[in-house]
């Protein structure tokens, strides 16, 4: 008989996570309620669990959404080519965040309201906005 690995993680705090082996190995949650609205978070890991220090990570700076929205939205007005990737296509949303197991280190995802496909990712390093990256 084979030993089965779990395909779910349940975290007190974030809820049920799930495993994605592919195109990386991440542990994608479930959406997380916050004063944003419902996002979504990811964390590296292995196929047993997401990484403890990533995790523990996520905690510490999700407990500050607010002012790391608001820092991501003012890099992306800041950067030309993400303002005409972005022109006439609504509103920016907060999707979510994926984190690395580098505190300090993580990108917050958004997207915009009248372009559901498109995918704008702000690049924190340190806990500071550093690259806008841009895709639909």
């Amino acid at each position: 008989m084979f030993w089965h690995k779990p395909e779910t993680f349940q975290d007190p705090d974030f809820g049920e996570f799930k495993y994605r082996s592919k195109p990386q190995s991440r542990w994608v949650s479930a959406g997380i309620p916050a004063a944003e609205g419902s996002i979504l978070i990811d964390l590296p890991g292995d196929s047993d669990a997401p990484s403890s220090t990533a995790l523990s990570i996520a905690k510490q700076t999700l407990s500050q959404i607010a002012p790391l929205l608001k820092a991501a939205i003012f890099h992306v007005q800041q950067h030309a080519e993400a303002q005409e990737f972005i022109k006439g296509q609504g509103d920016l949303i907060l999707d979510g965040f994926s984190f690395t197991e580098d505190l300090g280190t993580f990108n917050v995802a958004l997207s915009l309201s009248d372009w559901p496909d498109a995918m704008i990712s702000v690049v924190f390093k340190d806990g500071s906005p550093c690259n806008v990256l841009l895709a639909d």
